[in-house]
């Protein structure tokens, strides 16, 4: 939900400096300016969490003083490490490893998309918005990309509305179908040099269709198809492989965006479309709605470290 907000913030801190310092304060010629500015990114960088920290200690003195901390002994501990599953005992069950392939391949192939958006969208708004003209002003491609970037939000709002009607499965194959399409339409109509209004439309079109389903529903699937005792292992491969699609993304598509940007949103469409084929085919929540099976104790060998 915070994501889509915390995507327009660097456009708006970049509009505030820009304001305060004006379009000319940046450059070796105003190194002054220049590290001042960046000083006060780092520090502006620091603040949410900062937030986050005093809030997490605040929370967590709360629970230590309704339910005081008791010393537990050494059988208490070795029972509750038996609670959860090693990551290979959890594995050797079909179930798991299924649905740890397809949440945390749907998650790189999300990233992957993602990424590869943000980096280049920002480049074909402004060759839009200044194709007739041979100046570009800094401001007015701030507010451009700060305008499309807020579609997000109504594509967050529209997505939780849609969750419990359409449920979180489907809304994630529908999630992928919608970016892989509009993605081929962005990567032909920018081939063929169509209509910039059209550009303009399909961009706020993926914006808002990025944000619609699967960006909150890589991160739901995980914690709704694993049993309790190994969720939050399984959560965090997932996750893991996820942020790891978005550095290939952002390795590749900087580079592809300089050679053929058509070419970029191309691989979006692609990896939108194995993304509908890997949720469809490997993630199944059959098995935990019904029982959310917990898994038979293991002896000490077994036991999570």
């Amino acid at each position: 939900m915070f994501q889509a907000p915390g995507a327009m913030l660097p456009y708006l801190i970049a509009f505030l400096l820009v304001s305060i310092f004006g379009e000319e304060s940046i450059g070796r010629e105003k190194l002054a300016s220049t590290n001042f500015q960046y000083v006060l990114l780092n520090f502006i960088g620091l603040v949410p969490s900062c937030v986050i920290a005093t809030l997490a200690l605040r929370h967590s003195n709360q629970i230590s003083k309704l339910s005081p901390i008791k010393e537990s002994s050494e059988e208490e501990l070795n029972g509750k490490s038996r609670e959860a599953l090693s990551f290979s005992v959890a594995c050797r069950d079909s179930y798991n490893r299924r649905n740890l392939l397809g949440c945390g391949a749907c998650w790189f192939l999300y990233d992957i998309a993602l990424y590869g958006t943000s980096l280049n969208l920002p480049e074909l708004l402004s060759s839009i918005f200044n194709s007739e003209s041979s100046t570009k002003s800094l401001v007015s491609n701030i507010w451009h990309d700060m305008i499309v970037s807020s579609l997000a939000i109504p594509g967050v709002l529209v997505g939780l509305c849609s969750l419990n009607r359409i449920g979180i499965r489907k809304l994630q194959i529908y999630g992928f179908i919608v970016i892989c399409v509009t993605s081929s339409l962005l990567a032909a109509s920018s081939a063929y040099g169509v209509d910039d209004i059209l550009l303009l439309v399909l961009s706020c079109l993926l914006i808002f269709s990025l944000n619609w389903g699967c960006s909150f529903s890589t991160y739901i699937l995980p914690m709704e198809v694993f049993a309790p005792t190994i969720r939050t292992t399984f959560h965090g491969f997932s996750a893991g492989i996820g942020k790891f699609g978005g550095f290939i993304g952002g390795l590749i598509f900087s580079f592809l965006g300089e050679v053929n940007i058509s070419l970029t949103f191309g691989i979006c469409s692609i990896t939108s479309l194995l993304g509908v084929w890997m949720t469809h085919s490997f993630i199944s929540t059959t098995k935990c709605r019904t029982s959310c099976p917990r898994p038979a104790s293991v002896g000490d060998s077994d036991a999570i470290i």
